[in-house]
């Protein structure tokens, strides 16, 4: 956690342009994260918690921080999207893939998840189905540099909260998280939690 945002968002402009990016690896051989040094190991990959620190954190209480569970098989995009996370207010957990992420998903129990779209093994659309019968409580934004109008009303259909574009901005991926903590509360006042 050493790094800024600045220099994070550096280093996002520059993997962009570069011939690294993650969905181009996709249905290859090839790893799929772009993995950035001194970083702990992640549930299902290379950054964040581990399983067994995911499984001793007990649910908050009251008004505590909220949680997001950032599921992207791309560190570079986790780490960025963690850090803004942080800086809102947000405890947060990294993972790799969808089916890792599903393993935590008990154990954390997210009041949000991030979720990228195209990933190797399970796709984002498989994770927010299983995401949504499991914990239809949880909102889910989806991440996406494919996605179009058809895509969009399929993951909104599926259960998504959100859907953002990817490459986003910071002011981009602010405003999303900000909309999702007020969709949170003001399905709170509707519906209080037990």
């Amino acid at each position: 956690m050493a790094r800024d945002l600045a220099s994070l968002a550096e280093e996002y402009s520059a993997h962009l342009s570069s011939a690294c990016l993650c969905h181009l690896h996709h249905g290859t051989d090839l790893p799929c994260d772009c993995t950035m040094p001194d970083h702990r190991l992640e549930v299902g990959g290379q950054t964040g918690w581990s399983l067994e620190q995911v499984e001793g954190v007990d649910r908050p209480c009251g008004k505590d921080r909220l949680r997001l569970m950032v599921i992207d098989d791309c560190a570079l995009i986790r780490s960025i999207t963690q850090r803004i996370a942080q800086r809102l207010g947000f405890d947060t957990l990294p993972i790799h893939d969808g089916a890792s992420a599903l393993k935590a998903l008990g154990q954390y129990r997210p009041d949000f998840v991030a979720l990228d779209l195209e990933m190797p093994g399970m796709d984002g659309l498989t994770c927010l189905q299983a995401i949504r019968a499991a914990q239809p409580e949880t909102l889910v934004v989806i991440f996406s540099d494919t996605l179009d109008e058809s895509s969009r009303k399929l993951c909104m259909d599926l259960g998504a909260a959100d859907c953002i574009s990817k490459p986003f901005t910071v002011s981009e991926l602010e405003s999303h998280f900000h909309r999702l903590r007020t969709m949170r509360a003001d399905r709170d006042e509707i519906i209080p939690p037990t």
